[in-house]
């Protein structure tokens, strides 16, 4: 798991990152109230979060799973929260300090991979051209957007390779490049190709999101992430003061717990069974004797028995609950034609007694440990 952090100027007002002064997307339910643009930028001066402490949000995500981070260096409206040369725009310049550079230093201080966010888009640069309430719908459509001269978008493209260069060459070695802002424009006139090469040459070792479109190095989808072979970046939106939200620290708080019961159903773990074997997420794992431990995540409610299909029945040793280790009833029947066959090692299915009682409170996991194969 990942932490996603969405943070900027318009956090002191209770904005949306970036969305508030277009009044958000057409057809985004619910819809945002518009602030005016000039508006927006000016709320830049205002940015002081009196109570921001990167240590106690990475002490929190690690607490709750995450193992690496994504923050938001530069958003679409332009405001830089690290410490670029080429723009006054930027929280160096309005609160005198490198935020990104602290979140950067907190997390990996605390064991995290580090990834930046960065948008190509800027809505506030001049030559992009700037957002005024008179060019743009409100609320935003995507793939309406305004355009400058070809002399305007030249400049104004060296600006922005010079900012996303200033990021890969001044924040240590980066895991991850998140870049976003590839609705408006083409990727011909992005050159997408280039911002990878460039970030190759720079970061070797960082993979690039799909919005860098047709380069990128891995896709961004979240549903039952684990148990599919891939990461739920959990996003955080800190307030003004810097602090994250009740609403965060509480679900976080929550995902601490339940890591400290079940972690070992996520981390290190690998893609597990079938949707036909069974209905709900699963991951395995390998044990020091060489067999292997199923994590079956019990994600609906009630549930009086589980049910297994197309495991090596003959292997099943134990079968417990993972967040307290009480040992549950279980039972197993080999397929028929492996019955026939006489085989060593048959299929079948697995029953499983679930007492509600011993439901975890957010998701219960069912650990299924098999012998090793040959055995």
């Amino acid at each position: 798991m990942g932490l996603f952090l969405h943070w900027g100027h318009a956090s002191t007002r209770g904005w949306e990152l970036s969305w508030q002064m277009t009044g958000g997307v057409h057809l985004q339910d619910p819809p945002l109230e518009a602030v005016g643009c000039q508006e927006y930028f000016d709320n830049a001066d205002a940015f002081r979060p009196s109570r921001f402490d990167p240590d106690d949000w990475a002490d929190r995500a690690w607490r709750a799973g995450a193992r690496y981070v994504v923050f938001t260096a530069k958003h679409h409206d332009g405001f830089a929260m690290y410490d670029t040369k080429l723009s006054d725009y930027s929280v160096a310049k309005t609160w005198g300090r490198d935020v990104t550079a602290e979140v950067v230093e907190a997390f990996r201080g605390r064991g995290f991979r580090i990834g930046l966010y960065f948008s190509v888009v800027d809505w506030h640069h001049e030559e992009y051209p700037r957002l005024t309430d008179d060019a743009i719908a409100k609320p935003y459509r995507v793939g309406v957007y305004r355009r400058g001269t070809p002399a305007q978008w030249e400049r104004f493209r060296a600006f922005m390779v010079g900012q996303l260069d200033e990021l890969l060459t001044s924040y240590g070695d980066l895991d991850i490049v998140w870049l976003d802002g590839e609705f408006e424009h083409t990727e011909e006139e992005w050159r997408y190709g280039e911002l990878r090469e460039l970030i190759r040459e720079r970061q070797p070792r960082a993979l690039v999101n799909d919005r860098c479109k047709g380069h990128g190095d891995f896709t961004t989808p979240l549903v039952e992430a684990a148990s599919m072979g891939g990461n739920l970046l959990l996003n955080v939106g800190p307030t003004g003061e810097g602090e994250f939200p009740p609403q965060a620290v509480e679900r976080l708080e929550g995902l601490a717990g339940w890591m400290e019961r079940h972690g070992e159903s996520v981390h290190g773990t690998e893609p597990g069974l079938k949707l036909w074997q069974f209905h709900g997420p699963s991951t395995v794992r390998r044990l020091p004797d060489g067999g292997s431990r199923l994590c079956l995540h019990l994600t609906m409610r009630p549930y009086e028995q589980m049910t297994v299909r197309g495991l090596p029945v003959a292997r099943v040793r134990e079968v417990t609950l993972l967040g307290t280790g009480t040992a549950l009833e279980w039972s197993v029947q080999a397929r028929l034609k492996d019955i026939h066959a006489a085989a060593a090692d048959p299929d079948g299915e697995l029953r499983v007694g679930i007492p509600g009682e011993l439901l975890d409170d957010l998701c219960t996991v069912v650990a299924v440990d098999l012998w090793p194969e040959g055995r």
